[in-house]
């Protein structure tokens, strides 16, 4: 650990050389000098001013370390059962939360998680949660770790995970069956944008149980991804039916493309599209440069997993939401946020 962590050209040289979340597939795929560029390069955007994310440094056992964090707010569907009708607009709640984005020790014991957590606490004492990513496989479970903290029941879900693998190994895979009826077209602007809303909206009303898990991307999202030349129409039988979309960022050793969005219309679940679609969009990307392709999948939308493990992505983290009140609930806030409580 740097002797001071606030220091940061120290922290910069410590995070950059932590592989604690650095999975071992990563390194199957990347040579070690290149997964040392791209932890460089992703930890440099994060300190940058652009960001805003602040440095929270820990007391106690824990004095001499440090984490990056960064709180916001998601909107989540409150869900009702008197909805009126497939496609009304759902209303959201606000859930304040803190991303922990970095950290100068690894989360496997449970006096690291209650150290984290009692910091997060005593700095955003507005947020409900706190973020945390781990690789796969990295030490013990999570709930053990949450046990061992003394964290009252429920006071820890999964959350999305991060499945990988090259661009390259995906675009040489044989054709997925009906790739015959569907295209992938680079957008030349978002003119469809209330079309795709309305229908994301009919799929999370007839999809309540995931509906928390599958958020509406913004214009000024979608004009983004525009700008970077990573938004696609996807057409099916020459129609449009869905978007997929994606941006080039360097996350937890890996450099290439993250999925920002991947949505067919709900008229076309069920009819095993979603591997084609998935599969144009990637073949559409440049492989070279030993690129990757990675994205966050909720754990309940099986559907995208499926597709995923299709495309040969493998598992290589994810997400952990950790409750910073003492309460104990039987299921998570992020349950109880969409049903609206």
């Amino acid at each position: 650990m740097p002797t001071n962590p606030t220091n940061p050209t120290n922290l910069k040289r410590f995070l950059t050389d932590e592989a604690s979340d650095i999975h071992p597939a990563v390194r199957g795929w990347l040579p070690e000098e290149r997964i040392r560029a791209n932890r460089r390069a992703e930890i440099e955007h994060d300190l940058s001013a652009e960001r805003g994310l602040e440095l929270v440094e820990l007391d106690g056992d824990f004095a001499g370390h440090a984490a990056i964090a960064h709180p916001f707010t998601r909107q989540l569907p409150a869900t009702s059962e008197t909805s009126p009708t497939p496609g009304a607009a759902l209303s959201l709640a606000d859930s304040h939360c803190v991303t922990v984005e970095h950290r100068t020790f690894p989360l496997t014991t449970g006096d690291a998680v209650r150290a984290l957590r009692d910091a997060m606490r005593a700095r955003f004492s507005d947020c409900l949660e706190m973020r945390v990513y781990r690789r796969s496989g990295a030490g013990r479970d999570i709930e053990a770790l949450a046990h061992e903290a003394g964290l009252p029941p429920g006071a820890v879900a999964h959350g999305r995970r991060l499945l990988a693998a090259p661009v390259a190994s995906i675009q040489a895979l044989p054709d997925p069956e009906r790739i015959e009826r569907v295209e992938a077209k680079p957008a030349e602007n978002i003119d469809f944008y209330d079309e795709y809303a309305a229908h994301y909206l009919q799929a999370r009303h007839e999809r309540p149980e995931i509906a928390h898990a599958i958020p509406v991307e913004s214009r000024e999202a979608m004009r983004g991804y525009l700008a970077e030349g990573l938004l696609f129409r996807v057409l099916i039988d020459g129609r449009m039916g869905g978007v997929m979309a994606g941006k080039r960022t360097h996350f937890a050793g890996m450099h290439g493309y993250i999925v920002q969005e991947k949505f067919l219309y709900p008229e076309y679940r069920g009819q095993r599209l979603a591997s084609a679609a998935q599969r144009r969009f990637v073949r559409a990307l440049d492989a070279s440069d030993q690129q990757l392709l990675f994205g966050f999948i909720h754990p309940r939308n099986v559907w995208s997993l499926k597709a995923a493990a299709k495309d040969g992505r493998v598992d290589v983290g994810g997400y952990s939401f950790f409750r910073l009140d003492d309460e104990a609930y039987d299921e998570p806030i992020v349950d109880r946020v969409a049903r609206g409580d």
